[in-house]
């Protein structure tokens, strides 16, 4: 997991996680390898829009640069790339949405 990423999970379980996702999410963290923000230079060229922000070109562009899949739930973004000529190897999984669990 990028350091971005890490950063969005972090704000997002904090603001709408209770105790028990919270502590989930710990247990999560202990077993994930955070890995230095480093987009490739194809994801540096991109332009952010409404639908592609600046922390989405970090994250899909770092999976880029070490050649590996980025697990998200943002489509959007995927496909705003896309719109740019960007193709990046992802999985895109169903959002799933913490309503203090």
């Amino acid at each position: 997991m990028t350091k971005t990423a890490l950063t969005e999970f972090s704000k997002i379980v904090e603001a709408v996680g209770g105790n028990l996702e919270q502590a989930r999410a710990a247990r999560f963290l202990q077993r994930v390898t955070i890995v230095e923000d480093n987009p490739s230079d194809r994801a540096l060229d991109l332009r952010p829009t409404r639908r592609l922000g600046q922390n989405d070109i970090i994250i899909l562009g770092t999976g880029d640069r070490l050649k590996i899949v980025t697990l998200t739930a943002d489509a959007k973004a995927v496909k705003a790339s896309m719109a740019q000529l960007v193709d990046f190897k992802v999985h895109i999984h169903l959002p799933y949405f913490l309503k203090g669990l």
